[in-house]
């Protein structure tokens, strides 16, 4: 889809920025310190098969390859002028992460964060931050 509107973007008359959507999940750095121990919960069976052991990494790599994805369209666009992020809007309770009641019960907050959140990048508040995974409390680590 980027690719497809990429000529409109460069036809923009105001600073083209162009936003994906990542999460706090997706850090490497915040998964190997407080992931994979010492927060992991399921120990670790030895042995191969690992008999009653699932490893819950498939959401988090998808978000870390579109960390990458966005660093690549940085490169690509740069020079265009285009202004480029990988948004992390936090724990928000929505229904597309489960049951919206439960997550809050959780600690996750209005979903409604999120948008005003995209909408301050949209605006131009964290240009200084373009090209790389942000949050609204700062820059996410790799």
């Amino acid at each position: 889809m980027t690719h497809t509107f990429a000529p409109l973007l460069l036809k923009s008359t105001q600073v083209p920025r162009l936003l994906f959507i990542t999460s706090g999940l997706s850090s490497l750095e915040s998964a190997a310190e407080s992931f994979f121990p010492p927060s992991f919960p399921q120990k670790v069976p030895t042995g191969w098969p690992k008999e009653n052991f699932t490893l819950p990494v498939g959401y988090r790599s998808s978000k870390a390859a579109l960390n990458m994805l966005m660093l690549g369209w940085k490169y690509a666009l740069e020079g265009d002028g285009v202004k480029t992020w990988c948004l992390s809007p936090g724990f928000l309770a929505t229904n597309l992460g489960g049951n919206a009641a439960v997550l809050k019960k959780m600690g996750a907050g209005d979903p409604s964060l999120g948008g005003v959140f995209i909408k301050s990048v949209v605006d131009g508040e964290r240009d200084a931050d373009h090209g790389k995974t942000i949050r609204s409390s700062g820059v996410q680590p790799w």
